[in-house]
């Protein structure tokens, strides 16, 4: 019997620790980080494979500023 609450126990803690590490909503923020230029598509490109979001504005790519470290990473 104990076995199974200890079982029990590791199966919800898994399941709560896998719902923390959802990306949904992971930005928030405004898009005022210029990010390149449209005039290179390989920049949206890379962004929205990395599902990182982003917005243009007057042939410029602006990105939220808590997606700047993601998109390093990603991006370069």
């Amino acid at each position: 019997m104990k076995r199974k609450i200890i079982i029990f126990s590791c199966l919800v803690l898994t399941a709560i620790a896998m719902s923390a590490c959802q990306q949904q909503g992971k930005y928030t923020g405004e898009f005022n980080v210029n990010w390149g230029s449209e005039d290179i598509p390989e920049h949206s490109q890379r962004l929205e494979d990395n599902n990182i979001p982003y917005e243009t504005r007057d042939g410029k790519i602006f990105i939220q500023e808590d997606a700047v470290n993601d998109a390093t990473e990603c991006c370069t």
